[in-house]
C-alpha cells in the first residue's frame, strides 16, 4: 500500500515505513491522484484474467508469494479492485472485488503451471499439502 511518503508499506506489525531513510513515522493513506499511479492502474485495468494480476503481483512485489491466501487476497482487493483495508466495505466495494476463492485458485493454478510462483515455506506448505490430502479422502470415499 503506498503511503503519502511515496513508499510502499507492507503487512507487518510495524505501522512504521519499512525504507529506513524515511522519515514517515507511521501509515498515512495516499489519497487521491497520488493514490494509484494512472499507468499503473491502466497496466492492471488491460490484464484480462486473475491469474495474470495475480502473475504481475508476485512479479512485482514477490514477498506476496510468501503470504497467505488471506493476506493476497486483501493485497489483490488493494492493487486490482482498488479497497482498502483503510475503507468502509460499501456494497459497491463488494460488488466489484473479486470473490476470494476465484484468487485463491488463480494463485493455486499459478503456482502448479510455474514452480517460481510456488512458497518456499515448507510449513505452510505442508499445511496446503494436508489439506489438499483431506480433500481427495473425503471425496474419494
Amino acid at each position: 500500500m503506498t503511503c503519502i511518503c511515496g513508499h510502499e508499506h507492507g503487512f507487518s506489525a510495524s505501522p512504521a515505513c519499512s525504507n529506513f531513510n524515511c522519515p514517515c513515522p507511521e501509515y498515512r493513506e495516499a489519497i487521491g491522484d497520488n493514490s494509484i499511479p494512472p499507468d499503473y492502474q491502466k497496466y492492471i485495468d488491460s490484464l484480462d484474467t486473475t491469474k495474470d494480476k495475480i502473475k504481475w503481483l508476485f512479479d512485482n512485489l514477490p514477498d506476496l508469494i510468501e503470504m497467505r491466501n488471506k493476506y493476497m487476497v486483501f493485497a489483490y482487493w488493494q492493487y486490482c479492485d482498488g479497497f482498502s483495508l483503510y475503507n468502509a466495505l460499501t456494497p459497491e466495494v463488494k460488488i466489484k472485488a473479486t470473490d476470494p476463492e476465484t484468487i485463491r485458485r488463480a494463485r493455486q493454478l499459478l503456482a502448479q503451471e510455474d514452480p517460481k510462483y510456488k512458497s518456499k515455506n515448507d510449513e505452510f506448505n505442508e499445511e496446503k499439502d494436508k489439506k489438499q490430502s483431506a480433500i481427495e479422502e473425503y471425496v474419494s470415499k
